[in-house]
């Protein structure tokens, strides 16, 4: 580039050596390569700029989208030069709370924090009273509590506004270390916290009121928590219930339900199958009532991961070593492959670290693929046993409302094969593209397949409205009248789209290539999502199984195609918390799941 060629043209001039490594420079030629020419006149052709006066000049073209792109690679946060991370004007940060005493019981002098600018030595800094509004926004929760516990305000003409600001602080930060948050700080950043402190913080919004008759509806607080945190949403829920309110709350934990007064199982199964109560009674009387639920909370029914995959000393192992990102404290650790292997922990004991910031960008860059950089780590071993890497989690698939499970698992395409080698589609020429909605002539020309007419309602929300020439079907009417016959059942492309994969695998259980697209997604615990049914519409949960499914196709056509039951380098899968959102049945479905990628050759973290 340009630049480059500049760079390295006047770094000659000014006695720079080119081939030096950067960490061999000295403090002055560092100097002038980011803040460029100290006697810079702004000659951009003919003196050194500098790296700091090249972002600035891209920053003020970031208008355009490729530019956004290439500042978004070279981003990273640092603290401010001029507050040190305080965030706050030396004015705010000279006003201090408390009395010395109250200081030095939660942080030693020493580590309190100096604003830029105080005409103080520091001996005489250490002695002041009291703490400014930094050194309390970093203090441990825990040690915050003590703080205000103790501290006492001079008596002032607003003594009761006071005392109200004095009880509220006191009851949030309470609430925050009862549910086990005793250990962040205020300062902290909400970007850096894990799923499950970022849920607890937000149960304690709800929790942490003093309302009372009041209904609750919680839509599974469990997310994201170790059992141990469980325990203590248990007790606040049931700290709210003594209080006179009404808690209605929908979960899959059972920690939760043995704690529920009363239970309401919705079933017996999964969508169209479901929408009955199948029971309603105590938590006891659950364990023993011929439900899913009561069969796995009573003991009858458990989940199995089937045939172990002992770890014996010639297994081959991906091995990180010196992890060091965040609270991680300089980790080594060796991960068997072709097995499954879980990493637990409490909520922000550093497991999403681990794995996502260090582990998956690490294995990312080995195989040459576009990521963020990795964590700090010494170095990455093992990763020339595995051919690829895919995290899974429960980020949305597409936005596109085009998108199916059918269209997602490949078994669609085979479906419009079908119907192309029918004797009335061959009689009017039709072929496979066809009888696609996203392209051809087949689609309606209305809506363009979609289905529904988009409407833009200026200032209030979208609206969407069923085709009137289709009534939703995506199709032109000539191309409904071809149709397939399966168990004497008639069926349109239109028809098939509406159907359940449950449905879809009884009806095509004679047509190989399809049931080997559509198993998976039964096998996943998805057998009860239509086949046409939008992707941007299904859960977190339901699109990460999706995504699993998908992979399981890839598999499984490998397999058919090469002959062979083990791949000669597997893929190193990664899931986040893959039972979120599920019934004890469906991750019964999702082990044995799992099980079909082990026996693949492919390896689970």
């Amino acid at each position: 580039s340009m630049t480059h060629c500049l760079c390295a043209a006047l770094s000659c001039d000014h006695g720079i050596p080119r081939d030096t490594p950067w960490s061999q420079l000295s403090a002055a030629h560092k100097q002038w390569v980011i803040d460029g020419d100290p006697d810079w006149k702004g000659n951009w052709n003919r003196q050194w700029y500098g790296l700091k006066r090249f972002f600035e000049y891209l920053e003020s073209k970031a208008y355009k989208m490729h530019i956004r792109v290439l500042l978004s690679k070279y981003r990273s946060y640092t603290p401010c030069p001029t507050c040190d991370g305080a965030r706050l004007q030396t004015e705010s940060l000279l006003w201090r709370l408390g009395s010395r005493d109250n200081a030095d019981a939660v942080t030693p002098p020493a580590k309190r924090y100096e604003p830029r600018g105080v005409p103080l030595p520091r001996e005489a800094f250490e002695a002041l009273p009291g703490l400014n509004l930094y050194d309390l926004m970093v203090l441990p929760l825990s040690r915050l509590q003590t703080f205000f516990a103790e501290i006492a305000l001079p008596s002032q003409t607003h003594d009761d506004a006071l005392q109200l600001l004095l009880h509220e602080i006191r009851t949030r930060v309470k609430y925050l270390c009862d549910v086990g948050l005793g250990y962040l700080t205020l300062d902290r950043q909400s970007r850096t916290l894990s799923g499950g402190e970022v849920q607890r913080i937000n149960l304690t919004t709800a929790l942490g009121t003093s309302l009372v008759n009041t209904l609750f509806v919680l839509d599974e607080p469990s997310i994201g928590l170790h059992p141990r945190d469980m325990n203590r949403i248990n007790e606040a829920m049931a700290r709210l219930v003594d209080a006179g309110n009404t808690l209605v709350v929908v979960e899959h934990d059972p920690a939760v339900m043995l704690a529920a007064d009363r239970v309401i199982d919705l079933g017996p199964g999964p969508g169209h199958q479901g929408g009955r109560i199948v029971f309603d009674g105590t938590p006891d009387q659950l364990k023993d009532a011929e439900t899913l639920t009561g069969a796995y909370l009573g003991g009858r029914r458990s989940i199995s991961m089937g045939l172990r995959r002992p770890v014996v000393d010639s297994t081959p192992r991906l091995i990180l070593q010196g992890a060091r990102e965040h609270n991680l404290k300089n980790l080594t650790i060796e991960l068997p492959l072709q097995r499954l292997v879980g990493i637990t922990g409490v909520s922000g004991s550093g497991k999403s670290t681990l794995v996502q910031d260090i582990l998956h960008p690490a294995l990312l860059r080995h195989f040459g693929q576009a990521t963020e950089s990795p964590g700090e780590h010494d170095e990455l071993l093992g990763a020339d046993w595995l051919g690829a890497v895919n995290f899974v989690d429960q980020s949305p698939i597409g936005k596109t409302a085009r998108s199916n499970p059918a269209s997602y698992v490949g078994a669609f395409d085979a479906v419009r094969t079908l119907f192309a080698v029918t004797p009335l589609a061959r009689e009017r020429s039709y072929t496979a593209g066809t009888f696609s909605f996203n392209a051809g002539t087949g689609r309606c020309p209305t809506c363009g397949g979609s289905g529904f007419e988009h409407v833009e309602m200026q200032f209030l929300s979208d609206v969407y409205l069923r085709c009137p020439d289709c009534d939703g079907t995506r199709f032109r009417a000539e191309v409904r009248e071809v149709k397939i016959e399966r168990l004497n059942r008639k069926l349109s492309i239109s028809d098939v789209l509406e159907l359940t994969v449950a449905e879809a695998v009884r009806l095509f259980a004679q047509d190989v290539d399809v049931v080997r697209s559509l198993q998976p997604l039964a096998d996943v615990g998805l057998d009860y999502v239509k086949l046409g049914q939008p992707v941007p519409t299904l859960s977190g949960g339901e699109a990460q199984r999706l995504k699993l499914a998908g992979h399981l196709v890839e598999t499984a056509q490998q397999a058919a195609s090469s002959g062979q039951r083990i791949a000669r380098k597997g893929t190193l899968f990664m899931f986040d918390e893959p039972t979120t959102g599920l019934h004890f049945d469906d991750i019964a479905k999702l082990m044995k799941a799992f099980a079909k990628l082990l026996d693949a050759g492919h390896s689970i973290v």
